[in-house]
């Protein structure tokens, strides 16, 4: 991609900023967490960079999301989402730690209400039901059912 000047460091970046910021977030609330502003989250984990992710609600999220053309992932919404999911996992990441960590941020978000911890691709299956039973999502791309879309969404919601 470096022909065409396309950057895919970006992720490697936010993913380590987003590791950063739970770590330093850890004995915050995840509810707290959820609702905090970008300036509060900058401000409380002294990470500045926090400032540049774009803030959007939840129209212009589902928005991005379904269009395919805008990086959704580069949002302070989404960005909040991983924070939440690396402070989940605790800094060991492993298939059986990401599927923890996904079972907890859905009942913890209601995405799933008062569902026991499922493996994830269960999770995305009644997810994905949900979403494709409600006339609002119906539409959206196949992006919209990754389980960190889906705990943004939650989050705008709240």
């Amino acid at each position: 991609m470096s022909i065409l000047g396309i950057r895919l460091d970006v992720y490697q970046k936010r993913m380590e900023l987003a590791q950063l910021a739970a770590e330093r977030l850890k004995t915050i609330d995840n509810d707290v967490i959820k609702k905090m502003s970008k300036y509060e989250m900058a401000t409380t984990t002294g990470i500045k960079e926090i400032n540049c992710l774009i803030d959007v609600n939840e129209k212009d999220f589902d928005s991005i999301v379904e269009c395919g053309i805008i990086d959704y992932e580069g949002t302070f919404p989404f960005f909040k989402s991983m924070v939440l999911h690396y402070s989940q996992i605790g800094g060991k990441i492993s298939p059986k730690s990401i599927e923890s960590s996904f079972g907890k941020l859905a009942i913890v978000s209601s995405i799933l209400p008062a569902v026991p911890i499922l493996g994830i691709a269960g999770m995305i299956g009644l997810a994905t039901g949900m979403l494709l039973n409600d006339k609002k999502y119906g539409s959206l791309s196949t992006n919209a059912l990754s389980p960190l879309v889906l705990l943004t969404k939650q989050i705008l919601k709240e």
